[in-house]
């Protein structure tokens, strides 16, 4: 975890602990939402993804953070697909 991911972590935490019940649910609802529309954006860039995307450390930190697949780069050979030459 590098020192944006801890202090996004640090914001995250002193947000779920503001006293004012309806403004946390509204924080907390806004992050959500933001989330959710930067989820959508990225799984229609997935469909078009180049391939060096997933070598790109901050490029797969995003979509691991939604949780979507990037597509395999085209060198990419699944170990299962290897069978018994392993």
């Amino acid at each position: 975890m590098d020192e944006r991911d801890a202090r996004i972590e640090a914001l995250v935490a002193r947000c779920e602990q503001i006293p004012d019940p309806d403004l946390r649910a509204d924080v907390l609802e806004l992050l959500q939402l933001i989330l959710g529309l930067h989820r959508q954006g990225l799984a229609r860039m997935a469909a078009t993804a180049p391939a060096a995307w997933p070598r790109q450390p901050s490029i797969r930190a995003l979509f691991e953070l939604h949780t979507l697949e990037l597509p395999a780069p085209a060198d990419f050979v699944p170990v299962a697909s290897l069978g018994a030459s392993l």
